[in-house]
């Protein structure tokens, strides 16, 4: 087990993704909420993300990926769920919001393009 990188002191365990062989940090007890199946081989978990409608099939369980319930993460906006319930980048608002800005008309009495 390893603690959370974000530092938001939650135990993680890794799961090792067999379509790219990365890493994959997953809360340590199973989770039928979560999307990620893995299995036990060795002392390590492999697995993969769950597409829909796949069954689990005997001796894998469910993980949910840490980034979905770290507080740390969750607090700092770094991610939004993506269209299938993905964690994706969130994108960051723009400072102005120039499209909703309409041009001011003069004061009563004032000529326009003159300051009071």
């Amino acid at each position: 087990m390893a603690a959370c990188r974000e530092k938001c002191g939650r135990s993680i365990v890794f799961v090792r993704m067999t379509e790219t062989g990365k890493n994959l940090p997953v809360d340590p007890v199973p989770d039928e909420g979560g999307n990620v199946y893995a299995h036990p081989v060795h002392g390590r978990l492999f697995g993969h993300v769950r597409t829909a409608g796949e069954p689990l099939p005997d001796g894998w369980q469910i993980y949910m990926p840490h980034v979905r319930t770290c507080v740390v993460a969750l607090h700092l906006n770094r991610y939004e769920t993506g269209a299938r319930g993905a964690p994706g980048p969130k994108t960051q608002p723009a400072l102005f919001d120039l499209t909703s800005q309409t041009p001011s008309s003069p004061e009563p009495g004032q000529q326009e393009g003159t300051t009071p």
